[in-house]
């Protein structure tokens, strides 16, 4: 990965995670020109974007690290990022079922105020039956497990679909 490229999301460093920025690896999609990168990886902190779909960027001045200017098109992927207490929980029932459907995770530790946590970016594939992978995320919050952020999700298109 490291001879890729990355693409640049800027964040508000006032929000619960502090940071002013993230970067996701990528690779540019073939006859973009290196204006529309594929991402390759879950993001922990920035919102509306997946493992997969494809964003526009610019280059900056070193031209391996490039500014996102927006959404592209939707790989299908949803993330949903996990604070949690310990790792015990990934032995748990919740986590089992999610990983049994197809889900999986990079994680981190961070140091909050509340202290440290463990912190999940779960990537829940296309194939992935969403709104039951939502319901056991939701379930798993209720019990105390974990707390959960949307980070992007197709779970309001597949809704609205139903309807």
């Amino acid at each position: 990965m490291e001879s890729k490229p990355k693409v640049l999301f800027p964040l508000d460093p006032e929000d619960w995670h502090g940071h002013a920025s993230e970067t996701l690896w990528a690779e540019p999609v073939e006859g973009s020109e290196w204006t529309r990168f594929r991402l390759l990886n879950s993001p922990y902190f920035v919102t509306g974007v997946s493992f997969r779909d494809i964003v526009i960027a610019v280059p900056r001045a070193d031209g391996r690290l490039f500014d996102f200017k927006g959404l592209a098109r939707s790989g299908g992927h949803s993330t949903y990022m996990l604070l949690i207490d310990g790792e015990e929980v990934l032995a748990g029932s919740d986590w089992r079922l999610l990983k049994a459907m197809g889900c999986s995770y990079e994680s981190m530790h961070m140091d909050l105020n509340v202290g440290r946590k463990l912190l999940l970016s779960v990537d829940i594939p296309d194939s992935v039956d969403i709104a039951a992978a939502h319901a056991i995320i939701a379930a798993g919050e209720s019990k105390g497990f974990w707390l959960y952020q949307i980070g992007s999700t197709t779970f309001e298109d597949e809704t609205r679909l139903l309807s």
